[in-house]
Parts: C-alpha cells; sequence; structure tokens
C-alpha cells in the first residue's frame, strides 16, 4: 500500500500469465496497467513494480476529491436482490451519487472480496452544517 493505492501482483487463472493492478484505498481496481502480460522474468517485474510505487508515490494528493453537497439526498430504497453468482459473493448496496445537479441511484451488485476476513463498508452522506458530504463505500 503507497499512499492511497496499492500495487497488486498475482498469476492469472490460466496459470500461464502475470497481472498487474492498482487498486484505491478501498479495493476497487482504478485502472488495469498490462492486464496480463505473458510470464516476465523477476527482475523485469521488479524494474515495473520500481516505475508504479514511484508513479503512486508522485500521485498528486488532488486527486482525492470530496463530494459536498447542500441538498439532501433521497431516501434509499430498498433493492431486490437475485441469488449471489456464487458462495463468496457479497451484496454491495446500492446508493446515490451527486452528479453535479442531482442524485442518481447507483444500483446494488455482488462483489468478491479482495481478500478473505474483510467486510464492506456501505457508503454514506453525512451531514455537517447544512450541507451533506458522500464518503466512498470500502472494504475493511
Amino acid at each position: 500500500m503507497i499512499g492511497d493505492i496499492s500495487l497488486h501482483r498475482y498469476q492469472h487463472q490460466s496459470g500461464g500469465t502475470e497481472c498487474l493492478s492498482v487498486r484505491n484505498r478501498h479495493g476497487f481496481e482504478e485502472f488495469l496497467l498490462n492486464p496480463c502480460v505473458q510470464s516476465l522474468e523477476d527482475t523485469h517485474m521488479n524494474k515495473l513494480f520500481s516505475a508504479l510505487a514511484f508513479a503512486a508515490i508522485a500521485w498528486p494528493i488532488t486527486a482525492r476529491s470530496q463530494v459536498i453537497v447542500r441538498v439532501a439526498p433521497p431516501r434509499v430504497f430498498v433493492e431486490r436482490r437475485v441469488p449471489p453468482p456464487g458462495p463468496r459473493y457479497v451484496w454491495i448496496s446500492g446508493f446515490y451519487r451527486w452528479n453535479g445537479a442531482r442524485y442518481i441511484w447507483v444500483p446494488g451488485r455482488y462483489a468478491l472480496p479482495p481478500r478473505p476476513g474483510v467486510v464492506w463498508v456501505a457508503p454514506r452522506w453525512v451531514a455537517h452544517n447544512g450541507t451533506w458530504t458522500f464518503v466512498a463505500g470500502y472494504w475493511r
């Protein structure tokens, strides 16, 4: 973990490729770098990891933004869940996001936890002095 992002190196399901991904502090993949490349020698992979680590440190702090709104969010409605796609999947509840002019409903979904033993902390809107601040959901 470097700042608010972490670099992940893993073996692809096919077994013959190595993958790199970059995730934010909440476990969501921000973007994928060379999603799955043919198995590289460790020296090349380590050089790539070092370059990514440097880029992560140089990541501008201003990239973290906060959403603050003067209009209260609508009531959250209860979604009807379908059966999970597998035994390890966790339900991620829907929530309202602000699009700059109004609230938009983001439907719930199932997701696999990034590692065993973590729980999903749902996103929420927090009231403070007549404004509402969005707190993103994350794995804890």
